[in-house]
């Protein structure tokens, strides 16, 4: 019956080893797999960090050009609705080669 006790005593201090030596691995596993979470997040954090800090000028200054772009195509259009507005005051003229008063006015303005 000692002997048996013995083994058995023997056997769980074997086991417990075994035991102690998965779990000495485990936490050397999960450290890692914490350092490189973190490594993973700064390497994704820090670049949309620095392309907020630098990249912002330059879309305030792409915004800018789409800006004057877009004044400039109002413009052409403004300039392109006289044009069409003089085409029609010309296709307007009387038989005779003369104007109206009216037409007048709105040729000056």
């Amino acid at each position: 019956m000692e002997d048996d006790i013995k083994k058995l005593l023997y056997q769980n201090v074997q086991d417990t080893k075994e035991v102690l030596a998965m779990v000495k691995k485990i936490k050397h596993y999960v450290a890692f797999q914490q350092i490189f979470g973190i490594i993973k997040l700064v390497l994704v954090l820090v670049p949309i960090i620095l392309a907020i800090i630098y990249g912002m000028p330059l879309v305030r200054q792409a915004i800018g050009t789409y800006q004057q772009v877009i004044g400039s195509v109002n413009t052409l259009q403004g300039t392109a609705n006289q044009a069409t507005g003089l085409m029609g005051i010309f296709n307007n003229l009387q038989g005779n080669g003369g104007m109206t008063e009216e037409q007048i006015k709105k040729f000056l303005h």
